[in-house]
């Protein structure tokens, strides 16, 4: 099937992975701004990762309740995801705070036990129950094709209420990244505005899991905002550049998904990119 430039807005199979990954990569991008000034970059990383053994028990305990549909399924997998996540998120502060551990050194701990632990049950379930197995693989690597019109407008939500959170609260944020000291002298919420940074981040990873996978969606938010640090030292700037790099990647992926599919393919035989249709 050929497709046009205009039918990855328009087509049904083309509209949704393409929107779904434009909002997700912007939401993304903007929040990955944060962790980049607060040398946090690889914060993203840890907590995808963190997230997957909470994944893999919630998907499977989705499975014993006589419910069907995609929506208990999504609900299932992002409150399981978003705990262990926050559990990760626990760790890694408990031991920079308490145990005087580098932050390197933190997140690499967190990332290789929390993963490991997945993987360890990624492997019972495939010998006890193989549907559960073969669900989980679609969160572990992504899968943008199957997007649909409900998580385009839940993607676009988090793009537009991270989007107008940050110019709202653009200030405080400026402050809390630059002079956290002065922010908190001059009276400014600074543990509050921490929060809810935190709950947007995590929101971004674990929603973005259902189109890009555990092992991707951290490039979301690290990837923009180390290239448009290139490009500017004004943070207002860099905000906007990092989701216009965001916003270019997600089309882009979507672009070569489709059509280097087909260029890449030789003698007849199916080859398709990562997360792609």
């Amino acid at each position: 099937m050929n497709f046009s430039i205009w039918d990855f807005f328009s087509h049904p199979l083309l509209r949704g992975p393409t929107f779904g990954t434009l909002f997700l990569c912007i939401a993304s991008s903007l929040l990955g701004v944060v962790l980049f000034f607060q040398r946090r970059s690889l914060l993203s990383e840890t907590l995808s990762h963190a997230s997957w053994p909470g994944i893999l028990l919630a998907v499977w305990f989705q499975s014993l309740i006589p419910s069907e549909g995609e929506s208990s399924f999504s609900l299932f997998f992002s409150l399981g995801g978003g705990l262990f996540a926050w559990l990760g998120l626990q760790a890694v502060t408990q031991m920079e705070i308490r145990g005087k551990v580098p932050a390197d050194t933190a997140l690499t701990f967190v990332l290789a036990s929390f993963f490991g632990i997945g993987t360890v049950i990624t492997s019972v379930f495939q010998q006890i129950s193989p549907r559960v197995y073969q669900e989980v693989q679609t969160l572990l690597f992504g899968q943008a094709a199957i997007m649909q019109d409900s998580h385009v407008l839940l993607y676009g939500v988090l793009a537009l209420s991270s989007a107008l959170f940050l110019f709202f609260s653009f200030r405080q944020v400026q402050l809390l990244l630059f002079d956290p000291q002065f922010a908190l002298s001059s009276g400014f919420k600074v543990l509050f505005l921490e929060k809810l940074l935190i709950v947007f981040i995590l929101a971004s990873l674990i929603l973005g899991i259902r189109g890009v996978g555990v092992l991707l969606i951290s490039g979301m938010s690290i990837a923009p905002a180390i290239a448009a640090r290139q490009f500017t030292d004004r943070l207002q700037t860099l905000f906007l550049l990092a989701a216009l790099f965001g916003a270019l990647s997600g089309l882009i992926g979507n672009w070569l998904s489709v059509f280097g599919t087909i260029a890449l393919s030789q003698q007849g035989e199916k080859l398709t990119l990562p997360t792609g249709p």
